[in-house]
């Protein structure tokens, strides 16, 4: 409680410095050119404005929180649609080269097989 007191008189203050009138000289004087009810109506706008800003920091603090937890799992699942066809193209290599190898193992057997015939006729 007191230190929104202290506030408030620190804002009225200030907005009685920028209101103060200025002689020939360029001097400040001690003469306010503006009555007490709107010195305390600009303090207390510049406190609501001040309540407002922050209010509004937060709110955008939250906002790009909630947008960069969307923006990291749109980015998940994209990379995990990703995996997944070329797991499926993966996998289907894999298949691939299994039964090249097989068809290998098979011509492999077969040319011994033919060399042993050959030897027999020969």
């Amino acid at each position: 409680m007191k230190k929104a007191k202290k506030e408030d008189k620190k804002n009225r203050k200030l907005v009685k410095d920028a209101f103060r009138c200025v002689d020939k000289n360029g001097n400040k004087t001690n003469e306010v050119r503006i009555s007490k009810h709107l010195i305390h109506a600009i303090a207390d706008s510049r406190k609501l404005n001040k309540a407002m800003i922050e209010n509004e920091k937060r709110a955008i603090k939250k906002w790009q929180t909630t947008y960069y937890q969307e923006l990291f799992s749109e980015f998940k699942k994209l990379v995990e649609k990703h995996n997944q066809i070329f797991q499926h193209k993966a996998d289907k290599l894999i298949m691939e080269i299994d039964s090249k190898k097989m068809e290998l193992k098979r011509l492999k057997d077969e040319i011994k097989r033919l060399k042993a015939e050959k030897a027999v006729i020969e």
